[in-house]
């Protein structure tokens, strides 16, 4: 049986900056986040909810799926990310991103 590596999940808090931007943006980034390997699991913009527990919750925020952490890391040094960046920039700034990787099962 081959070896399992970890999950991982990238999060990202985001303040939106132009919602026409982000509306165009949105479907183009996941497009791109599938063909590499993620699967989106959570965009607050669009349709997700964020339910604080403790201490204000965030903006908006963004949380992706990876079979592992070197996956996530790929994808964010690709040059398909990195393309992104002017159209990434119109629509929202980063506040805070970082990526979890889940306890081995």
């Amino acid at each position: 049986m081959p070896a399992m590596h970890p999950k991982a999940f990238l999060v990202s808090e985001t303040e939106t900056l132009d919602r026409a931007s982000l509306a165009a943006y949105v479907p183009v980034v996941q497009a791109a986040l599938k063909a590499a390997g993620g699967r989106p699991a959570v965009i607050s913009s669009v349709g997700g909810r964020v339910v604080p527990v403790v201490g204000e919750p965030p903006g908006n925020y963004v949380v992706s799926e990876w079979e592992s952490l070197a996956k996530a890391q790929a994808w964010l040094a690709s040059a398909e990310w990195k393309a992104l960046r002017p159209q990434r920039e119109k629509s929202y700034r980063t506040i805070r991103q970082f990526i979890v990787e889940a306890a081995p099962t």
